[in-house]
Parts: structure tokens; sequence; C-alpha cells
């Protein structure tokens, strides 16, 4: 997953997740885990600067490093309810 963090002197701003179309309030201050990878994103232009903090690592590091991890994620299994 990756961990977006955004800051600056802006008033609104809107993360929005084009696969599954959805838009979310991204104020300053915001923390957001997402898998880029699977889920394309982006910020709507907003008034003011912004800065956005992004962490990720690849999964072959975390493998290096003998970390498990968890499989990828299905974007076809949001939403599917299991009994």
């Amino acid at each position: 997953f990756d961990l977006l963090a955004t800051i600056g002197p802006y008033q609104y701003a809107e993360l929005e997740l084009r696969g599954l179309r959805l838009r979310f309030p991204y104020m300053p201050g915001t923390l957001c885990a997402l898998s880029g990878y699977v889920i394309k994103h982006s910020v709507l232009p907003s008034d003011g600067e912004r800065v956005c903090y992004t962490y990720f690592m690849e999964d072959r590091v975390l493998c290096r490093l003998g970390v498990p991890t968890a499989p990828p994620v299905r974007v076809d299994r949001f939403g599917a309810c299991h009994t």
C-alpha cells in the first residue's frame, strides 16, 4: 500500500479514485492509505499551495528483507460479501 499525507495553505481539494468513481475531501493534514498500483488516483486542482508526501515500497524490497506481504488486492473484489 501507499501512504499519502497532504499539507499546505489551501482550502479544499478532492482525492479522486477514478476506477471506483469516487471522490473524497482531501483537506490539509489528510492521511490516506491505498494501493496506487491497483486504484488509479489523482487530486483535482485546488486554490492555494499543496504538498503531498508519499511513502511506498516495492514488494521486492520487502521480500529481500524477509517481510511477509499480503497477496495483491483485486478490484473486482471490492464490495463483494462472503458469508
